[in-house]
């Protein structure tokens, strides 16, 4: 079975070879020069031109990450997303303060950040 890269295909492309069926992923890119050269374009002749392009072994095969990589990648985002969300808040914070004429002092190691928000 041949899949085109893309964001659903890599869980695809892991069940099934979780089952035992022969898998191979390949660059979307390189797979649309491929198939830019035929007439007709549906769904099923691209099958079909997926399929020739396995026999002949014309294309280039994807790597696909580990689960681990990915809930590892999925867990550091986040981290990071929040710790953005965070000084966000702490900065419209300051802002708001500073109206009323309450300056605090310059965020340093944790101690600030605690001095913050007592």
């Amino acid at each position: 079975m041949v899949h085109e890269s893309g964001p659903l295909s890599i869980w695809l492309t892991r069940e099934q070879a979780k089952r035992g069926a022969p898998v191979v992923y390949i660059d979307a890119r390189a797979a649309n020069k491929a198939l830019s050269a035929r007439m007709n374009k549906s769904d099923r002749s691209d099958a079909e031109a997926f399929a020739q392009l396995a026999r002949t072994g014309w294309y280039r095969e994807v790597h696909i990450k580990s689960e681990e990589s990915d809930r590892l990648r999925l867990l550091l985002s986040a981290r990071e997303r929040l710790i953005r969300i965070r000084m966000d808040i702490e900065g419209q914070a300051r802002s708001i303060l500073k109206t009323f004429g309450i300056r605090l002092g310059p965020v340093r190691a944790g101690w600030s950040r605690r001095n913050f928000r007592d």
